[in-house]
C-alpha cells in the first residue's frame, strides 16, 4: 500500500503509534489537528496572504506553515475516513463512488464521458 501511495502520489493514512487506531482515538486527534490548522490560519492572516499578489518572504513562510498544518489535518481526515469506512466493510473509494452523483450534480466533479 505504501509503495502504491508513493507511485501514484496519493495521501497515505497515519499509521504510527501516537494514538489508538480506532474511530474514537482517531477522532480525538482529528479534532486536535483541525484546531491547530484553524489557529495557524487565523494567527497568520492566511486569507489576506492568499489574496496578496506579491507576498513577502515572511508571508510565504506563514503560508507554507499553514499549508503544512492543513496537510496534517487532511491526512488525519483520511485516516478517520479509512477507519470509519472499515467498520462497515467499505473503503474510502466505496464512499467516494457512492457520493460521486452528488458531486457531479453540484458541479464539484465533471461527469465522466462514456
Amino acid at each position: 500500500m505504501e509503495l502504491g501511495n508513493m507511485m501514484l502520489g496519493l495521501i497515505k493514512a497515519f499509521d504510527g503509534g501516537a494514538f489508538y487506531h480506532d474511530v474514537r482515538g482517531i477522532h480525538a486527534f482529528d479534532q486536535l489537528e483541525e484546531a491547530e490548522e484553524k489557529r495557524v490560519y487565523e494567527a497568520g492572516q492566511i486569507e489576506l496572504i492568499m489574496n496578496t499578489p506579491h507576498p513577502t518572504q515572511e508571508q510565504r513562510a506563514q503560508l507554507k506553515r499553514y499549508l503544512l498544518e492543513k496537510l496534517d489535518s487532511t491526512v488525519m481526515d483520511v485516516t478517520l475516513l479509512a477507519a470509519g469506512a472499515e467498520q462497515f466493510g467499505l473503503t474510502i473509494m466505496d464512499l467516494f463512488e457512492e457520493r460521486m452523483g452528488e458531486y457531479e450534480q453540484k458541479c464539484y466533479m465533471r461527469k465522466e464521458q462514456s
